[in-house]
């Protein structure tokens, strides 16, 4: 890291005023895109309640992923948290879960209505 980092940065900078010098834009500034942008953000609405049981699994599902990095850096990676929790719950099975919460999450309770049907499921790929 020591001679790759510096290295991936300085590329990084050469890359961007190359792709400045190589792909001016013709235009300075467009009017209007503030209001056309307000128009399309109040049009989209708030969001509904399966696009936030979407965003509750997605967030689950990361925490999951992230979860063990944190316990390494606090406990190290011979703690027994961390030994427990990578033999317990791997990366596979965080992603299972997640996305087996979707099946859980109510839309509407009263009809039975869920974030995400079978028939819905298996035409995902």
């Amino acid at each position: 890291m020591i001679f790759a980092v510096p290295m991936v940065v300085i590329m990084h900078i050469l890359l961007y005023f190359l792709m400045i010098l190589l792909h001016k834009s013709k235009i300075v500034k467009i009017e209007g895109v503030a209001d056309y942008i307000k128009v399309k953000k109040k049009d989209l609405g708030s969001l509904t309640r399966g696009e936030k049981n979407v965003l509750i699994a997605f967030l689950i599902t990361v925490f999951l992923w992230v979860f063990p990095g944190f316990i390494a850096i606090l406990g190290g990676i011979d703690s027994v948290i961390a030994k427990w929790y990578g033999n317990h719950i791997p990366e596979a099975a965080a992603a299972v879960f997640g996305a087996s919460l979707l099946f859980f999450f109510p839309v509407n309770w009263k009809e039975r209505e869920f974030t995400i049907s079978w028939k819905e499921a298996v035409k995902l790929d």
